[in-house]
């Protein structure tokens, strides 16, 4: 068999409170904080869902690959999918709703993206 000895890793939205990779809670909580503006390409509130996974959750999970040393390929998420409002509402206090503008939905979109955990912790 080709490629036998592999691993691949799908990580769902990672985020945390000191993660500085660029992703949407990164750049939400940056914009919201600052009672700036945030873009969600979207044409209404509750139309987009994703899976987020808290930055140490998706470590120790890669852990238990490497230390198991597992093959194959694996989900690393929740398994749970949350509204972008719905999440930044969760994780940010004093989180202000009129601040979102919804620009349109854009025309390759995913509306609903969670990944079913083939890791368990």
């Amino acid at each position: 068999m080709l490629f036998a000895k592999h691993v691949i890793l799908r990580i769902a939205n990672p985020y945390g409170k000191e993660y500085a990779v660029r992703g949407f809670y990164q750049i939400a909580k940056n914009k919201l904080e600052k009672n700036e503006f945030l873009s969600i390409n979207s044409d209404k509130a509750g139309q987009i869902i994703r899976d987020f996974i808290y930055i140490d959750d998706a470590i120790a999970k890669i852990k238990k690959v490497i230390e198991e040393k597992k093959t194959g390929i694996f989900n690393i998420s929740t398994g749970e999918g949350k509204t972008l409002e719905d999440f930044l509402g969760q994780e940010l206090s004093n989180f202000d709703t009129s601040l979102i503008h919804y620009v349109g939905l854009n025309k390759n979109e995913i509306k609903n993206s969670v990944l079913t955990p083939t890791i368990k912790t």
